[in-house]
């Protein structure tokens, strides 16, 4: 059977790739797509490696915990050197000038810390709150411009992935 040229151009118009004029179109992702791509990858790794991600993490914070635990020591006989050198004191005199250098100057982070936290937890309340209001906000928006059946499937995805929580967590 031989189709002309105009049927094979009206053919063509309703099939799916028709929209797209080379193969690259069909590669691009939009942006939603792309952020939706990352955050399943994201969450199925985190899913799939959960223990060696959590053993990477505990040995980088024990890593951490060491380099501050050698940075204070080094400083600390870098003080008594200067100190013991300065001042021509014995070890135990040096020892408790050092204690007592490093308290003070121990204090003076502490002070300016406890002046500067009273305005980060405000200013972090009102970020947080703000961002609350603009996501209960636009949460109301797309609620209101869904259909009946989009809140209904939404509702029905909620409790089938509240008991699915449930029965993993619990069961």
């Amino acid at each position: 059977m031989h189709f002309s040229n105009a049927t094979n151009s009206s053919l063509l118009q309703f099939t799916a790739l028709a929209q797209f004029n080379n193969i690259n179109d069909l590669l691009t992702l939009s942006p939603l797509n792309r952020k939706i791509i990352t955050c399943a990858a994201l969450i199925s790794f985190f899913i799939l490696m959960h223990t060696a991600i959590f053993s990477s993490g505990l040995w980088l914070l024990h890593a951490l915990f060491v380099l501050l635990h050698q940075a204070f020591e080094i400083f600390e006989l870098s003080l008594d050197v200067i100190i013991e050198h300065f001042f021509h004191t014995d070890l135990h005199t040096t020892q408790i000038i050092v204690f007592y250098v490093m308290l003070s100057m121990a204090a003076c982070v502490i002070y300016k810390l406890l002046r500067t936290l009273p305005r980060w937890y405000h200013q972090g309340i009102e970020k947080l709150s703000n961002y609350c209001a603009q996501q209960k906000t636009e949460a109301f928006d797309d609620w209101h411009n869904l259909s009946l059946f989009g809140k209904i499937k939404c509702v029905l995805v909620f409790i089938t992935g509240t008991t699915g929580a449930f029965f993993w967590l619990f069961i």
